[in-house]
């Protein structure tokens, strides 16, 4: 009987078949099968803003510039040193930053902001038509593109001049009747995500507006929480919802709704309190394409693995709790994943070769049940974990000699055992074992397995002797 170390989490409501975590791991594949699991990226500091607060956006513009806005402040960035030029009217919520080949503009719902790509020169967007309640825009088409506040409707700047504005020159998406909460740009086309649909409009060279509607094309379920749009390649992902309910994790490819919540994920968002501050980013990484999705307000954060079509956790561990991933925002730039701080005002390398988070442990965390046991009485024995071993750090500090530690339930998951400690190896001691004897007999038995040693973490699978009695 395998021993479901290596089977998938977050499928199913039952506790008595999913008994399964992932926690600052993720499955990696050879030959199209999952072959183990390795660590989320660690963090380490590449730039640190001085605000001692959110860092609220990132971008990279199509020149290669970055820029950060925290608390108030607008920063341009480059080889890890900030240089503040301009002052924002808000110091909390969101903000949503685009660029056109000249100017970089931001918007925070209390107005627009124009800053020169040539000379960084910042300035507040005067024009009297501009629509100042917005929070979202975008650049497509040689314009920047605005929902104006509480309404169905869409409004452009002049061609590639976002400090610009016609109060005339709108549109309105009007197949349903919701309003427009954010937008989003893939293939040169405009979407606009209202709370209970999404409709798509492309450059129309005809038309008195520069933008029409694509077709028939629409798409019935809108977006939740404005802020958690985020894309990967061709695919916008979200979480949304529709007429007959909420909190589903959707993405659209190919103009194609699909919903990618298990019913354990879709779950755990119901029994939230709140999940319209939902926080949405993507990135690619190793080969791999990552949705994660962060609930500021429950402390949690659920991250898809396109790769493997699969969910994990990702998590700090502070004063013996799993807390907040700290990553509030995302922006890829000079060949580096950096994420910003939500609270400190740090922006950090999202790092494969760092297996800690700016110093705070990254406590993993696997746990499973056995496949095909449910309600039999079985009992295990001999449990030895295959990892790469001999991976302890040089040096005198804790991590010269890592340990794992494992934890049994008897009774699915409900109460554990305390924890049997096994060392995985100094430096060099590649033929270290870690084993675990006379586990004993259950019902239901569910297993964890954590470490939190900043060294590299590479787990192949548990085996383990087990009898159905």
């Amino acid at each position: 009987m395998e021993s479901g170390f290596l089977g998938q989490a977050y499928m199913s409501r039952s506790r008595f078949t999913e008994g399964e975590r992932l926690i600052n791991l993720y499955p990696f594949v050879t030959d199209k099968n999952i072959a183990g699991f390795i660590a989320c990226p660690g963090f380490s500091v590449y730039c640190d803003l001085g605000t001692d607060q959110e860092v609220r956006a990132l971008h990279e513009t199509k020149k290669g510039k970055l820029y950060a806005v925290s608390g108030n402040k607008v920063f341009y960035i480059q080889d890890g040193n900030k240089t503040e030029i301009g002052t924002i009217y808000s110091s909390s919520g969101q903000v949503e930053i685009s660029s056109n080949p000249t100017q970089l503009f931001v918007v925070d719902g209390s107005s627009g902001y124009i800053v020169s790509l040539d000379t960084n020169t910042f300035s507040v967007i005067a024009d009297g038509d501009f629509p100042s309640g917005t929070t979202t825009n975008v650049f497509c088409e040689t314009y920047t593109i605005c929902a104006i506040e509480d309404t169905q409707s869409i409004q452009i700047s002049s061609q590639n001049d976002s400090s610009s504005w016609d109060s005339l020159d709108f549109t309105s998406a009007e197949s349903f009747p919701d309003n427009v909460v954010r937008l989003g740009v893939l293939r040169r086309e405009l979407y606009a995500f209202g709370t209970k649909s999404v409709e798509i409009f492309a450059r129309d060279y005809s038309s008195s507006f520069a933008f029409s509607r694509l077709g028939n094309i629409f798409i019935e379920a809108g977006i939740y929480a404005p802020k958690s749009l985020a894309r990967v390649k061709d695919i916008f992902c979200f979480l949304g919802q529709n007429e007959e309910g909420g909190n589903n994790i959707y993405i659209i490819q190919n103009y194609q709704l699909d919903e990618i919540s298990t019913p354990a994920i879709h779950y755990a968002l119901e029994k939230m309190t709140t999940t319209s501050d939902a926080i949405g980013f993507c990135y690619q990484q190793d080969g791999g394409s990552f949705y994660c999705l962060v609930l500021p307000t429950e402390g949690k954060c659920f991250a898809y693995d396109f790769s493997v079509k699969q969910w994990h956790e990702r998590a700090f561990f502070e004063n013996g709790n799993y807390t907040r991933y700290r990553a509030n925002c995302c922006a890829y730039h000079d060949r580096k994943t950096l994420v910003g701080d939500y609270s400190n005002g740090l922006i950090y390398q999202l790092d494969l070769d760092v297996h800690d988070y700016n110093g705070t442990p990254r406590r993993w965390l696997r746990t499973w049940n056995i496949p095909k046991a449910e309600n039999k009485l079985v009992e295990v024995s001999n449990l030895s974990l295959m990892a790469e071993m001999g991976v302890g750090l040089d040096g005198t500090n804790d991590n010269t000699d890592p340990v794992v530690s494992l934890r049994v339930s008897k009774d699915a998951g409900f109460t554990f055992t305390s924890e049997l400690t096994r060392k995985i190896g100094k430096i060099g001691e590649t033929k270290t074992a870690a084993r675990w004897n006379r586990i004993g007999q259950a019902r239901n038995p569910c297993f964890e397995l954590t470490g939190s040693h900043a060294v590299k973490t590479v787990l192949i699978d548990m085996t383990m002797d087990i009898e159905v009695l």
